[in-house]
């Protein structure tokens, strides 16, 4: 947690004004428990199931973050408490007759939580709001892109190597979300855009004025759905000048998408409704129709990541991403650290997935794969 939590820092120290830097001196998530909640455990196959439950966690942490401009200028300000809830799944792949009876599980989050900080220090004031936008929003990418689906925590076992291929779930199909609009919303800005998101992954649309209803047309935005358990979060925005601010925030869940061409919410809080039109798109469990089909134009590529071996002891410590390339279409995992094995080879366990839709006929082509160590391509 520490090590995600300092990953924080890099990502707000480059929203900051230029020549002010940020550290964190202070760091404990104190000692209050998770909680869980509304557990249901489903029986996918012979070799699987599923723990879905509802994950309550208020940490009575202390966080302390110091932020300057060379040696004059200080700022301290921190965190007192974090208060996370959501919808998270434990999948439990391949079960075995005898102890452990699993041999691997992963978890995460279907959606982002939400998340909540309680200040202390100089953001509590209020004519530093911007500090606190920055660090929650901040937070939110960071957490979605570590524990929110296709993002997870995998722990294994059984220290059989190809565990993280036989756990791994291949997407449910497509959503193409063709166009939405707002009727009878009271909405007092002269522009507003939406965003999107399933799972860790967004979408927004172009800003379009408001009138009396609101629509964006002709959206042609494509989501990627991992789980039929994920919701669909639409939010409603109107830009300032250097920030946005959420109107409205409508979720969806994505059964009720996947068996209905148009959708009609009702806004929270509101009289108006969000219709939204959209089309399913299920993937096909036939791996040779691509190949076979002579009319297939869409197709799932999947790539999936295990680990790199083999490193120079120069390379012990830094941190690996994999930068892959299929069909011009060039994906980028989070990074891992190289670390020494019992025998001293140095490795970097990534154990990542990247999926791809290509929407031209796929039956040849290459796969272009660079190992990334610190920013620099070193190998491909």
């Amino acid at each position: 947690y520490q090590r995600r939590v300092h990953g924080v820092l890099p990502p707000m120290k480059n929203l900051l004004p230029r020549g002010w830097n940020i550290s964190c001196p202070q760091f404990s998530l104190g000692t209050n428990p998770l909680q869980m909640n509304n557990l249901l455990l489903t029986r996918l196959d012979k070799e699987s199931m599923i723990l879905t439950f509802n994950l309550d966690y208020d940490a009575d942490c202390d966080i302390s973050c110091l932020i300057t401009k060379g040696k004059i200028s200080k700022m301290n300000f921190g965190c007192a408490g974090i208060h996370i809830h959501g919808r998270a799944g434990m999948l439990m792949r391949p079960l075995m007759p005898n102890m452990p009876v699993v041999a691997a599980t992963k978890i995460f989050f279907f959606d982002p939580p939400k998340l909540d900080f309680q200040y202390q220090g100089m953001a509590t004031l209020a004519y530093l709001p911007i500090l606190k936008d920055i660090a929650l929003n901040t937070a939110k990418t960071q957490f979605s892109n570590s524990f929110v689906l296709p993002n997870h925590i995998l722990s294994k076992t059984m220290p059989h190597q190809d565990l993280y291929f036989r756990i791994y779930n291949k997407p449910l199909g497509i959503l193409k979300i063709s166009s939405m609009r707002v009727e009878a919303g009271q909405f007092p800005y002269s522009s507003a855009y939406c965003r999107l998101s399933v799972g860790a992954s967004t979408y927004s649309t172009s800003s379009t004025s408001v009138k009396k209803d609101v629509g964006w047309k002709d959206l042609n935005i494509e989501i990627l759905v991992l789980d039929a358990l994920q919701w669909l979060t639409v939010e409603i925005l109107t830009q300032h000048m250097w920030t946005s601010s959420i109107i409205k925030t409508i979720s969806i869940p994505i059964k009720q998408l996947i068996s209905n061409i148009e959708v009609i919410v009702p806004i929270p809080d509101s009289n108006g409704s969000l219709i939204l039109c959209s089309e399913w798109i299920a993937f096909s469990t036939n791996r040779s129709l691509t190949l076979s089909h002579p009319t297939c134009s869409t197709a799932l590529v999947v790539l999936l990541i295990g680990a790199i071996r083999g490193f120079a002891a120069s390379y012990k410590g830094k941190s690996v991403s994999i930068r892959a390339t299929i069909h011009n279409q060039t994906k980028t995992t989070n990074k891992s650290n190289i670390v020494s094995s019992p025998d001293g080879t140095l490795y970097c366990l990534l154990e990542k997935s990247a999926e791809y839709v290509i929407k031209s006929p796929f039956r040849k082509g290459t796969v272009r794969v660079e190992v990334i160590v610190d920013d620099n391509a070193v190998a491909s």
